[in-house]
């Protein structure tokens, strides 16, 4: 409960990683099985949850999802709240594409149409 109780004073989108933290290591504790569906654009991000997921000895699998630029421009303009455009821009100046070492399987799923 001292946890949870943390959530009321942190920002929101730390709300939300202390959240995120939380399930997942209930899952990890419980040796149970679990998806986390997350965009962690950066190497240090990815290596955070890596690191809490190997720590329980989980398998881990990454999946790199990449869509044509000008796809990715018009499904963020058909979602109900879209990103802005600047914000989708810096966001891929920062991006490290996940490498091999990093989890038990990789996989690079490029569309390029």
């Amino acid at each position: 409960m001292r946890r949870l109780a943390v959530l009321s004073v942190l920002s929101t989108a730390a709300r939300l990683v202390t959240l995120f933290y939380l399930f997942n290591y209930s899952y990890l504790r419980a040796g149970q099985p679990f998806i986390f569906n997350a965009t962690n654009i950066s190497r240090d991000i990815r290596d955070k949850w890596t690191g809490l997921f190997a720590d329980y000895h989980a398998r881990i699998h990454l999946h790199y999802l990449e869509v044509p630029y000008t796809q990715l421009l018009q499904q963020n303009r058909n979602r109900e709240h879209p990103v802005p455009e600047t914000v989708i821009s810096h966001l891929l100046d920062k991006l490290d594409i996940p490498e091999y070492s990093e989890a038990h399987d990789v996989q690079h799923l490029v569309d390029g149409n």
